[in-house]
């Protein structure tokens, strides 16, 4: 089987989004940064959106993120990697990201209630194995992290951190 063609590449770049009131409360009000760059691998069918992605999905097709910045708040994360859909049209793809400010995110979701705490102290923690300390102080950094997401879980580095549910295109 040959590799999927490309079939359409895009490149995004925002500064300054005022998010909507009551969402990104707990880490701001507003992205600083986001830039991304991608390209679509495999030809979607003309006819029913959902049919369309399902036959692009069987036949190989991907998403290859070429690059991906985000500073939001405290967090800023460099990524790249290929995302696909399973059987269960839920996402898969494995990246590697760096990423700063992982420790007031998660402190902010505590505060908010987004997160029980013991969820988030074991993630917390684990993390901080897996961080690089700068010299200077600065806060810790996961670097070339792997982020996976596989059998409807989303996961840095072998910690899961969030539940990837099915995508309906319809």
């Amino acid at each position: 089987a040959s590799e999927p063609l490309k079939v359409a590449s895009a490149a995004v770049e925002f500064e300054g989004v005022k998010l909507p009131p009551g969402f990104g409360d707990e880490i701001g009000d507003t992205i600083e940064f986001l830039n991304l760059n991608l390209s679509l691998l495999g030809r979607l069918p003309p006819g029913d959106t959902n049919a369309a992605v399902r036959t692009w999905r069987d036949a190989g097709g991907t998403v290859e993120i070429d690059s991906f910045h985000v500073l939001w708040g405290p967090l800023g994360i460099n990524s790249a990697g290929t995302i696909a859909l399973d059987g269960e049209m839920r996402p898969i793809g494995a990246l590697t990201a760096d990423i700063i400010g992982y420790g007031d995110v998660i402190d902010a979701l505590i505060m908010s209630n987004m997160i029980p705490l013991g969820d988030a102290f074991v993630v917390k923690v684990a993390f901080n194995l897996l961080a690089d300390k700068p010299e200077d102080g600065g806060p810790p950094v996961l670097r070339g992290v792997p982020v996976t997401a596989q059998d409807g879980g989303l996961f840095v580095g072998p910690v899961s951190i969030a539940k990837m549910p099915a995508i309906n295109f319809d």
